[in-house]
């Protein structure tokens, strides 16, 4: 069985283009992919030394195009990347991408 099989939930990625006449982010058009998610209830700090909320965790495809700040769309929810790393097995291979995400406000 591959990796990829376990991957059944359905997703949509917006990349963020940059921001709009009011400031408010923008985003280009959508890509449906498949992924695993996972609700948790996490704290991180992140560069600045400030805690951040992380609300899900997402598994996709290694060929997934995502960056941080872009948005998802899961399960009716906004959800904005807050990090984003590889998934690497025992054996030294990048096995899947790893995001971690919050609820959008």
């Amino acid at each position: 069985m591959s990796y990829s099989s376990l991957l059944r939930q359905n997703s949509t990625i917006y990349s963020r283009s940059g921001h709009n006449a009011e400031g408010r982010e923008s985003f280009g058009s959508g890509t449906a992919t498949k992924c695993r998610a996972s609700k948790v209830s996490k704290m991180r700090v992140n560069p600045k030394g400030e805690p951040t909320r992380i609300d899900i965790i997402f598994h996709f495809p290694t060929d997934t195009t995502i960056s941080i700040d872009d948005k998802i769309v899961y399960d009716s929810d906004n959800y904005k990347v807050i990090n984003k790393g590889e998934h690497v097995d025992g054996t030294g291979r990048v096995r899947n991408l790893r995001v971690e995400a919050q609820l959008w406000q």
